[in-house]
């Protein structure tokens, strides 16, 4: 029948999960240090990616109101991701601000809060960590059950707030990784 797979979140950011194949077929987001992602999926291969968590990037089920079959589907997002309007959308909501209220030595994009000292590839880099992924591997066969963690990435910290907003500050820009167990 299927398996089981179970990705851990063990750096110190809140991730967005997802296991796809054109788009995000399971999905988790906000996903904690420390917190464990099980899905029941079928034999199937995935992609696994993450992206840095901001509040407003979450993974979603974007095809999920049309009605047409999984392979109209599947093109469909295909097509989309690849339009100049998908890429439009995201370069758009990448600006960095200076927030009110936050010191003068931070920048923020969306929710991530980075240090002023940080460099125009550092900026680059979280953008990256936001809008595209942390890490991404492609291949992953989901023949018996699984074990991955994400690893790796910045010093940060977390102050997530009761509404379910909140922020990361990241100190760094250490790369994330993946490990098959």
């Amino acid at each position: 029948m299927g398996s089981t797979i179970s990705i851990i979140n063990e750096t110190n950011c809140i991730l967005n999960i997802a296991l796809k194949q054109v788009t995000p077929i399971y999905y988790e987001n906000k996903v904690l240090p420390g917190q464990v992602v099980k899905r029941e999926v079928g034999k199937i291969w995935f992609t696994l990616e993450a992206t840095l968590w901001t509040g407003q990037n979450d993974y979603t089920d974007v095809l999920k109101d049309i009605n047409v079959s999984s392979v109209a589907r599947r093109a469909a997002g295909v097509m989309l991701s690849r339009t100049g309007l998908y890429k439009e959308i995201i370069n758009g909501a990448v600006g960095l601000v200076i927030k009110a209220g936050q010191p003068p030595q931070t920048v923020t994009i969306q929710n991530v809060l980075l240090p002023a000292t940080f460099s125009p590839d550092d900026h680059q880099i979280v953008v990256d960590w936001v809008h595209k992924f942390v890490v991404r591997e492609h291949g992953i066969y989901a023949g018996g059950d699984k074990v991955i963690k994400i690893v790796g990435g910045p010093p940060a910290v977390i102050d997530p707030l009761e509404s379910g907003e909140g922020t990361q500050f990241l100190k760094s820009t250490e790369p994330f990784g993946i490990i098959q167990g």
